[in-house]
């Protein structure tokens, strides 16, 4: 079993608004990921429909704590960089403790 509050003590470092991953070689680490992302699309003008064939996200996020999280996360960017790509625009339920957009879960299969 994980001990999670010696686990924390040992990888963040930083105050209530901001956490940084320790590295014991590097010192601190920003906590900001990196990434490019490309997208083939095919567009069919006289229906107006916009089709992804396929994406590719490439990440450069220090050390992965859990994989799972991480992927979530990466998913969770192509599918609202797709939805802000298509819709020029993004719709967030100001009423939520969340900047997620509304139908953040409808994204369907990748």
């Amino acid at each position: 079993m994980t001990d999670m509050p010696k686990l924390r003590t040992r990888l963040l470092v930083g105050g209530p608004r901001w956490r940084c991953l320790r590295c014991p070689r590097q010192g601190l680490i920003r906590r900001e990921a990196y990434a490019a992302v490309f997208a083939e699309v095919a567009v069919d003008a006289r229906l107006g429909l916009v089709r992804v064939r396929r994406m590719l996200g490439v990440y450069d996020a220090g050390r992965i704590v859990s994989w799972k999280l991480a992927g979530g996360q990466a998913l969770g960017g192509l599918v609202g960089g797709i939805g802000q790509a298509l819709l020029e625009h993004t719709v967030t339920d100001h009423r939520a403790e969340n900047n997620w957009p509304e139908h953040a879960a409808d994204g369907g299969r990748l």
